[in-house]
């Protein structure tokens, strides 16, 4: 689910460090025919400030996402809708955003983001309980998801092509990885301190939530 997009967030600003990007970079850069990629930057897709509609409030949401698509092919579904507020002025919860996200992280690594994740966080912490989810991999020990009905039963949840969430929520992990990852930030291991920083900096406020949003990571109440 949405621990994918802490992720997401580690893998952008590693590749700010290393030049291949920056915060202020409108997604233009990086996605040529993008609509409005002038005004969305790529600090507005971490914190949640870009306008961009989330996919997951799309009322055909569960017949698109038990497909398997490219990164292409999701973007496609929202990109061409108007944006919600004006990128900057306002702060709405958009998986949408956080595709994007990995399609330039993709760019600006030139690998695929699961590989990306695979060879510069995954390996480096010994997250061996951690995956690209893929429903045709056998990946020991493996938890089904469940969901509840109308009546507050619980069932199944629906099938999701973990292909349509990508960088939103495409991840599987554990508790003890989770760990391994929360200690490597304390520490400092996979960024500077400047751009740990950021992570857990209030970047968007949503006025009709106390929720405020870093990047990859509710803050909590102000």
């Amino acid at each position: 689910g949405s621990i994918t997009k802490q992720f997401t967030a580690i893998a952008i600003l590693q590749l700010q460090e290393q030049g291949k990007l920056n915060m202020e970079d409108p997604i233009s850069k990086y996605l040529l025919d993008y609509p409005n990629g002038d005004q969305i930057t790529i600090h507005h897709l971490l914190s949640h400030t870009s306008g961009i509609p989330s996919i997951t409030d799309f009322p055909n949401l569960q017949e698109i996402q038990r497909q398997p698509t490219t990164i292409d092919q999701v973007i496609h579904y929202f990109k061409h809708i108007p944006l919600n507020f004006v990128p900057g002025t306002n702060c709405d919860y958009s998986d949408s955003g956080y595709i994007v996200l990995g399609a330039i992280i993709e760019v600006a690594s030139g690998t695929p983001y699961h590989y990306y994740l695979q060879t510069q966080l995954l390996d480096p912490l010994h997250m061996q309980s951690t995956y690209y989810d893929d429903h045709h991999a056998i990946i020991p020990k493996r938890a089904s998801g469940y969901a509840k009905n109308y009546e507050g039963q619980l069932k199944h949840a629906s099938f999701i092509d973990m292909s349509f969430p990508h960088a939103a929520g495409g991840l599987v992990t554990t508790v003890k990885d989770l760990y391994k990852l929360d200690r490597a930030l304390k520490e400092k291991k996979l960024l500077s301190k400047e751009n740990n920083d950021l992570l857990f900096t209030i970047h968007g406020i949503n006025p009709n939530s106390p929720i405020t949003y870093g990047y990859g990571f509710f803050i909590g109440s102000q």
